[in-house]
């Protein structure tokens, strides 16, 4: 009974608290801390704020609010140069409806919420708290990495086709495409004499993953590369006059623009001139073999009628504005950067406190510098000049056996620069799933156009129909976000709904502050019974990724993964849908399936189907505000 009403005064208390505070924004928590033998009552909300009885702090941006987030009770925290100790007291969870509190989650009540009617009566409710399931003690001793599988039938006619016959591996994710990509690549190694070979790939994170598994393998002479920086090498390689740096700016209305298929019809009408030349006669000519330069950049894209036309040809798929963006972007590059600007200037009064150049952080940061999608553009320029001169077009190398994996990411001058690769005789093997496709500035022209932009006219297509990497509970969810199948997982109305026990949890939080500490709760609770586990959570942009990352930081150890910054190892890292194309782990959170994140459009469903598509153990699905409508669809008749 003393236990009863202990916590009926303390909800009363609550209660009182947050209805002196109707003028703070978005109260979803509490905290009393003992510093220095005072008490103090801090509401966590939205934003700083003091006023009669009740005191509130940013818990996003406030170090004291930290504190909400220790492991146990002791506390010692840096704030602007000093040291803060004390102890938690006690905490809460609190949800907020017009000013009055309506449920509490504390600290003593194991995660279950007390409910508040409108006559002030608390009930207490019980709920099953989700968790990250520990993977089972025969595997907790190592680190899960993928290794060497035993092929099905139909992976292994893949393999085991003729050399020089080319081959489209398709199959929803999980099928093991990459698999059968890097078996047929060792299979002609060994009994081909395939002396030269190299692997392209999306992305950085899959870049070390396949080395790691080539190594395995004991397959050596593999060039791994992403697209971006094999182009680059051979890029610069051939065109010595190309800038040093790579853009920074390049909105995604202009690189979409720059991979456009109707980019060809630009450079057809281009290929008629000869290279061009800087403008300014003062500016030396840098010698080269090549049939384009980087000047016919800026007559191709500096040229507003020429980029209007480029936006008709694209028969909708570009936007209007586009047209001014590229202009605009193009007048930079090719705008002296402030270095050059001002090289009257004593070189020692440029130098910059940080280090970095003059320009970097400003609207000009991209002044001499090359866009990525350039690469495939001048390649082609140089091939149709040289086609019309009848002559030889620049040299690029020759791959005995070349992979290109998600092929369904590049673009149409991308794939023809990759094809024009491949040796006489060569093998190609090209590996893809269309319900993949996440990269917006591509336009996805269906398999027979991926081919056709390859070079090739005729072809085996493999077609893998089972799922391996996941449970059938996450491959069900997965099929159904994007339209595949129907049936398996569970619909219906509620906050909460459980697909299987250990395979799929889908929570809805009240506030972001209810999500954050549900997640520091979990992955504590994971890395004490299972330290080697791989956990990822997977947000639907970087920017996302990296505040939630902030976030988490004041709980748990996480690690930010992106720009290919993965590694295979245990704990958690912090990442977004672009990165993880290809790879696996045990457990995986989408932290913000949200009808903001996720609306119900095309694209959001492949990014989700990426997303999802990820464990091997565990999925979780969670979102605070309103839900997505694509993560939840109900099974068909």
């Amino acid at each position: 009974m003393a236990l009863v009403n202990a916590l009926q005064r303390r909800l009363v208390e609550l209660a009182r608290l947050v209805s002196r505070a109707r003028a703070v924004p978005r109260v979803a928590g509490h905290v009393q801390l003992e510093m220095n033998g005072q008490q103090l009552d801090l509401l966590l909300a939205d934003a700083t704020l003091a006023g009669p009885g009740f005191a509130a702090v940013d818990w996003r941006r406030a170090p004291i609010a930290q504190a909400f987030f220790v492991d146990g009770r002791a506390f010692e925290l840096e704030a602007g140069g000093q040291e803060l100790r004390g102890r938690v007291l006690s905490r809460a969870l609190l949800q907020v409806e017009q000013g009055r509190l309506v449920s509490a989650v504390l600290d003593t009540s194991g995660g279950s919420p007390f409910r508040c009617a409108p006559d002030g009566t608390w009930t207490a409710t019980r709920v099953e708290v989700a968790a990250l399931h520990p993977r089972p003690r025969s595997l907790r001793s190592r680190l899960s990495i993928p290794a060497e599988v035993v092929l099905d039938e139909a992976q292994r006619r893949a393999v085991e086709l003729p050399p020089g016959r080319p081959v489209l591996v398709l199959g929803e994710a999980g099928s093991g495409k990459t698999t059968v990509a890097l078996h047929r690549l060792a299979h002609l190694k060994r009994t081909a004499g395939c002396r030269r070979a190299a692997l392209i790939v999306p992305t950085e994170g899959l870049c070390g993953l396949l080395e790691a598994l080539l190594a395995r393998m004991q397959v050596r002479g593999v060039e791994v590369w992403t697209y971006e920086r094999w182009a680059a090498k051979w890029a610069r390689r051939v065109f010595p006059d190309l800038p040093r740096r790579e853009s920074q700016d390049a909105s995604a209305a202009v690189i979409q623009l720059k991979r456009h298929a109707a980019v060809r019809e630009l450079l057809a009408r281009a290929a008629q001139a000869d290279p061009a030349l800087p403008e300014d006669e003062d500016e030396p000519v840098v010698p080269s073999p090549a049939l384009a330069r980087w000047h016919d950049l800026q007559r191709l894209f500096g040229d507003r009628a020429v980029l209007a036309r480029l936006v008709e040809a694209s028969q909708g798929v570009l936007r209007a504005g586009a047209v001014a963006e590229a202009f605009e972007h193009t007048h930079v590059q090719f705008s002296p950067a402030a270095e050059e600007e001002f090289a009257h200037i004593d070189r020692a009064r440029l130098e910059t406190l940080d280090g970095r150049r003059l320009d970097d952080g400003t609207p000009t940061q991209d002044a001499g510098s090359v866009d990525a999608e350039d690469f495939a553009i001048l390649f082609e320029l140089d091939r149709l000049r040289a086609e019309r001169r009848k002559v030889t077009p620049v040299e690029l190398p020759a791959y005995d056996c070349l992979v290109v994996d998600e092929a369904q990411e590049l673009a149409p001058l991308e794939l023809t620069l990759l094809g024009r690769c491949l040796a006489p005789g060569g093998t190609l093997i090209v590996a893809g799933d269309a319900e993949q496709q996440v990269d917006p500035t591509n336009h996805f022209l269906g398999w027979p156009g991926v081919m056709a932009g390859l070079g090739l006219a005729d072809w085996e297509t493999t077609t893998l129909d089972v799922s391996y990497r996941c449970p059938a509970d996450v491959t069900d969810l997965a099929r159904r976000v994007v339209g595949r199948s129907l049936g398996g997982t569970p619909g219906g109305g509620g906050r909460r709904r459980r697909a299987a026990r250990r395979f799929v949890e889908i929570i809805g939080f009240a506030t972001e502050l209810h999500e954050v500490t549900w997640l520091v709760q979990a992955l504590r609770a994971l890395g004490a019974a299972d330290p080697k586990a791989a956990v990822a959570i997977i947000c639907r942009s970087a920017e996302s990724a990296h505040r939630l990352a902030l976030l988490l930081r004041k709980g748990v150890p996480v690690r930010l993964a992106l720009e290919g910054h993965f590694a295979l190892r245990s704990g958690v890292a912090v990442t977004c849908v672009q990165e993880v194309k290809g790879l696996e782990f045990d457990h995986v959170i989408v932290p913000d399936a949200s009808a903001e994140a996720y609306p119900d459009t095309a694209e959001s469903r492949r990014a989700l189907y990426v997303a999802v598509t990820r464990p091997t153990r565990q999925l979780v699905v969670a979102w605070h505000g309103e839900r997505s409508p694509i993560a939840f669809q109900e099974p068909g008749p």
